[in-house]
């Protein structure tokens, strides 16, 4: 055992552990960076993230009101943000007859990108976003795994399109 007096021996003890929590770090960034890998892309089966698959359930969302929420401003001055003061967009959803799909459409949704931002002034204008609007938009069920329970896709609106915060 090492002497706690002697700091050759605190050294040497050093080493090792450094070498440990490279190693783990390492690990770590492999796994996430594979799953992150797995979370993005769909396979043939309709799976996202997860292994989840999905049930779609087409139908209808009205934009109900698009404003200006301290929150949303806010997302201007966030260290890593977009950059730009964005917009509380919410919406309802009318679609199909079954139970999931009704219990969806009894409630106000938010809209937001995929990485949760406030869409930008600019967004909205692109993609016709306003209030009273209607967009076809798709309610994806989830039948299996763990992800997100519900998932709205609005037709021709992309919810991954940054442009803003360039």
């Amino acid at each position: 055992m090492a002497d706690a007096t002697n700091p050759v021996a605190l050294r040497a003890l050093d080493v090792p552990l450094w070498r440990s929590v490279a190693i783990v770090r390492l690990s770590a960034l492999l796994l996430l960076a594979g799953t992150a890998h797995g979370a993005m892309a769909a396979d043939a089966q309709g799976r996202i993230g997860g292994a989840c698959t999905y049930r779609s359930v087409p139908g209808t969302c009205e934009i109900v009101s698009v404003q200006e929420t301290p929150a949303s401003i806010e997302q201007k001055d966030i260290n890593g943000g977009p950059g730009y003061a964005g917009f509380d967009v919410s919406f309802r959803y009318q679609g199909g007859s079954d139970p999931d799909a009704l219990e969806a459409a009894g409630s106000t949704h938010p809209f937001r990108l995929l990485n949760s931002w406030y869409p930008g002034s600019r967004y909205l204008k692109k993609y016709g976003i306003q209030q009273g609007k209607t967009l076809s938009c798709t309610l994806k069920i989830i039948q299996s795994g763990t992800c997100s329970p519900m998932i709205f896709e609005f037709e021709g609106v992309d919810r991954g399109d940054y442009f803003e915060s360039r």
